[in-house]
């Protein structure tokens, strides 16, 4: 009987069968997984259907799984050509429903059966016996049955071998399933493994390889053949192969994991960096039996940590050594001191003369270019074992291992000599720089790194005292640098003392000489610095060091930001007319403090900028007159004024002042004090106001330590005088207190 006349008879049945949705779900996925329906006849299960027919005495057995809506046999023996059923008129959709084997010893008479029309019609079924396909997850996906076309009966034994073919059948379903996955997963792996970007490789235990990947041929540069067995170690790059077969060896002895990292030296000609690591794997005796592992290119990386390793030991600028690998290097040399007896070793310590004004001339870009060209002039000097470094701003180092005192001082002058024949361009302008070199000798074996280059720093300073483009070799105990480390200790007090907030300003009132004058608070500002404990520290212990090591301009800046915060924090500036700050010849000439000092003015109101007047010492002036004019012009521009201090005591002319937009003149205090006593400085005193009437200038006298020498300052007609038998220095703040009312501080 033909399939098709199976389907149109099913037509007329409608489904008894009811399952419920979610059992349903369930079981046809099990159906699903197994991936057998509409796959091609096995023997395995032909076999078992007919061992059924034959035991059970039926024409008719089929192994049938119940599909969606029909039923499908994968194995049959008695319908030959016929493959599937519609499930609604299958006696198998009721036998699924049973947890043991489901007869039907006479459909005809049965009334669930009787209308069936494969009883009514072909093949006119009369018994039906179907023993359910019950899967190890509980589903059950169909049944083997057996049908006879007359009514019968089986015995006890024919149910029990029914029942155990079945059981047969749902192993051979489940071992096919697992066969196939394990293909399936076998596939996959290989396909993952072509496609993997690592590659991977299996040796036996004595590294011969039996297995490679695509990618690890492509690594290697070999073929497939190419790759088994010995013939990957040549590949191995020559200086790095021995020590890959050293930790080959050692991993497998200690029996721990092989990783390395190396270099491949492939038939091309090519190099690459790899990383391998690779597993033994041993059988339960604990013997190993072979080797599991991968290699991937890690040239990129490598490349790219060699980069970062170069970037955080050198200087971007220049490509020399930088301070932090210096200093490593320092730290092993003179552990090397320590440790045993051997040949004296040395430091340079290199600074730039002038370097200040190629920046501040031709700019920041032409002092970068500078520097380059220093580290060129400079290499030369580094022999293989040197170690040459920036360690930042114009300050070089040289590291000589292997060299001895009289040795060093000769390199230290051969870079002098080479320096006075360089000439740096930028700009059409030609400069000449110098260096101040610092020579240590590394001889004790008890030094320590930041004692020598403290050392090296001193003895560089001193060569800078002694006039520039010269060395000078420590020696401990020496008085200039005794005086040198104690200027040194000083410095770090202040540094310490700004970044604990410990300066304070103090304020010392000017008076007018005119009783008619405006009496609204006129003062100088002085500053102090405040120990831990509490005590004051004059500006005379503390501002030389200041200015020997280039802390002045940070103290400038600070006294002026503080006093901008303090006249902005008043409720009102009207009893204020003239604060005076000093301002040293560092700053005058420094750019980047007449920038702050720009922003700050501009950021401020005009109210506060009017009151400001900054004193300039008449030796600042001196030594760079464009810097002053500059710098005066533009404090002017914020309306505030510019008093020159300490008139007398360098060689400035009236001249100069015209030239200058100051507006008051401080006549310096040696002349004040003898005033009376002394007819010389009586004469100058006139001299000076006398001059100043003619420019315009406002005058004040400082140093007034008594009643007579106000009394003579006022009759040759100065505007203003300042002293201690005036008013003695007070807080800053207690004065804006009292000129304002005390209590108008916010």
């Amino acid at each position: 009987m033909a399939g098709q006349q199976l389907d149109f008879l099913a037509g007329s049945l409608p489904n008894r069968s009811n399952p419920t949705e979610q059992t349903e779900q369930w079981r046809q996925q099990a159906l699903n997984e197994l991936e057998i329906v509409d796959s091609g006849a096995e023997s395995a299960f032909d076999g078992l259907v007919q061992a059924a027919s034959a035991i059970c005495g039926t024409p008719i057995a089929l192994i049938s799984l119940i599909d969606h809506d029909r039923q499908w046999f994968k194995a049959n023996v008695g319908l030959e050509g016929v493959k599937e059923t519609p499930r609604c008129i299958s006696f198998c959709t009721h036998a699924i429903k049973q947890s043991e084997l489901f007869v039907v010893e006479d459909a005809q008479i049965d009334p669930e059966f009787s209308g069936n029309p494969l009883v009514t019609g072909d093949p006119h079924i009369r018994f039906y016996a179907g023993a359910p396909l019950r899967l190890s997850s509980g589903a059950t996906v169909g049944t083997l049955c057996v049908i006879g076309l007359q009514p019968m009966r089986l015995d006890e034994d024919q149910r029990k071998v029914l029942c155990n073919l079945s059981k047969t059948a749902v192993h051979l379903l489940e071992g096919r399933r697992a066969e196939r996955m394990e293909a399936k997963y076998r596939q996959e792996a290989e396909q993952i493994s072509a496609d993997m970007p690592i590659g991977l490789f299996a040796t036996d235990a004595a590294g011969g390889c039996y297995y490679t990947n695509e990618r690890w041929q492509d690594l290697y540069g070999l073929s497939l053949e190419e790759s088994l067995g010995n013939g990957w170690t040549e590949t191995i790059h020559p200086e790095d192969r021995s020590a890959v077969f050293a930790e080959w060896i050692q991993a497998a002895k200690e029996q721990r994991q092989f990783q390395k990292t190396f270099r491949l030296l492939r038939h091309d000609g090519s190099v690459i960096h790899v990383q391998s690591q690779a597993k033994a794997q041993r059988d339960d005796a604990g013997t190993t039996t072979h080797f599991l592992g991968f290699v991937q290119d890690v040239t990129t990386e490598v490349a790219l940590n060699a980069e970062i390793l170069f970037q955080a030991n050198h200087d971007h600028l220049t490509g020399l050594f930088n301070r932090r690998a210096f200093e490593i290097c320092l730290s092993q040399c003179v552990t090397q001191l320590r440790e045993a007896e051997g040949p004296d070793h040395a430091l340079l310590y290199i600074d730039l003369d002038q370097f200040k004004i190629v920046n501040d001339t031709v700019g920041h870009a032409a002092g970068d270019r500078l520097l380059v060209e220093v580290a060129g002039l400079l290499k030369p000097f580094q022999s293989h074992q040197a170690s040459l470094a920036r360690l930042g701003g114009d300050e070089f180092a040289l590291l000589l291992p292997n060299c001895n005192v009289t040795r060093a001082e000769e390199t230290a002058q051969l870079i002098i000599e080479t320096f006075e024949v360089f000439r740096f361009q930028a700009r059409n302008q030609q400069f000449r720089v110098g260096v101040s070199i610092g020579v240590v000798p590394l001889q004790e074996q008890n030094l320590r790194p930041n004692a020598v280059m403290q050392a090296a720093d001193t003895s560089c300073f001193i060569a800078k005292e002694r006039g520039r483009n010269r060395w000078h070799t420590w020696v401990e105990g020496n008085v200039d640098t005794m005086r040198r480390n104690q200027a040194m200790r000083w410095v770090t007090r202040l540094q310490s003392a700004m970044d604990e907030e410990r300066l304070v300003l103090h304020a010392q009132k000017i008076v007018p000489l005119d009783p008619a004058a405006n009496t609204s608070l006129r003062a100088e500002l002085l500053l102090r610095l405040r120990e831990v404990d509490g005590s004051l520290v004059m500006p005379g212990a503390f501002l030389p060091p200041a200015e020997r090591f280039q802390l002045v301009t940070r103290l400038d800046q600070w006294v002026l930001e503080k006093t901008i915060t303090m006249l902005g924090e008043l409720n009102s500036l009207d009893r204020i007319s003239h604060i005076a700050l000093n301002v040293s010849g560092q700053s005058v000439v420094d750019a980047s403090f007449l920038r702050t000092v720009d922003q700050l003015l501009s950021q401020a109101s005009p109210e506060i900028s009017r009151r400001l007047c900054f004193e300039i010492t008449e030796t600042s002036v001196i030594t760079s007159v464009t810097s002053a004019v500059t710098f005066i012009s533009m404090v002017r521009n914020h309306g505030a004024t510019v008093a020159i201090d300490d008139f007398g005591a360098g060689s400035a002319s009236f001249s100069t002042l015209k030239s200058l937009q100051m507006t008051h003149l401080k006549i310096d205090g040696q002349f004040v004090t003898g005033v009376i006593d002394d007819p010389l400085d009586n004469v100058v005193v006139r001299s000076f106001v006398d001059a100043a009437a003619v420019i315009g200038l406002t005058t004040v006298a400082e140093f007034v330590e008594s009643a007579s020498v106000l009394e003579r300052l006022r009759e040759i007609g100065l505007d203003y005088a300042q002293g201690y038998f005036l008013h003695s220095p007070e807080p800053f703040e207690a004065v804006l207190a009292e000129a304002t009312g005390n209590g108008a501080l916010s």
